[in-house]
């Protein structure tokens, strides 16, 4: 999270550090509050809710790609499909059939789970963009950078020596 948030990829508060320990802090306590909530799942609603999720991804794969066939077909691309437009949505109706398909055999955990992470990134994603047309950045949030500690090369560490005997079993 914290290499997103430098990059502005997510809000800026997420890049806050600790002066103490030079760790993202804010971005920690947000991970651990969803692996805190997904541990309440089982592991196969986990792994449902994740393949669901890829399956809508790959739905707005194929979506887009028609889209931009259709509205700009003159579009540079690092390479072109040689089918004509019913070709091409008859390839993409096949492996959509299937997902659609899986998607349908879910559990209602899965539903919500995928609804609610689905609907936090939609959320989040125009969150942003209001932000940054309004030239928000949050730099008030940014705590203090690391001290100079936290960012030293590795030939400033000298570790102590490990002993061989430490390996022996």
């Amino acid at each position: 999270m914290l290499g997103m948030a430098d990059l502005g990829l997510l809000p800026r508060f997420l890049a806050v550090r600790s002066a103490w320990f030079c760790t993202s802090w804010l971005a920690i306590i947000v991970s651990m509050a969803f692996t805190l909530g997904f541990s309440f799942m089982s592991f196969e609603d986990i792994v449902a809710a994740a393949n669901f999720t890829y399956a809508l991804s790959m739905l707005l794969e194929f979506a887009a790609f028609l889209w931009l066939r259709r509205k700009k077909p003159l579009l540079k691309r690092p390479f072109r499909v040689p089918a004509s437009m019913p070709w091409l949505a008859a390839m993409c109706t096949v492996p959509s059939a299937f997902i659609v398909l899986v998607m349908l055999i879910g559990s209602w955990r899965m539903y919500a789970v995928s609804a609610g992470m689905t609907s936090l990134g939609a959320v989040l994603y125009f969150l942003s963009k209001a932000l940054k047309a309004k030239k928000w950045e949050g730099q008030n949030l940014v705590g203090s950078r690391c001290p100079s500690i936290c960012v030293s090369s590795s030939s400033d560490i000298s570790l102590p020596p490990i002993s061989p005997s430490l390996y022996s079993i």
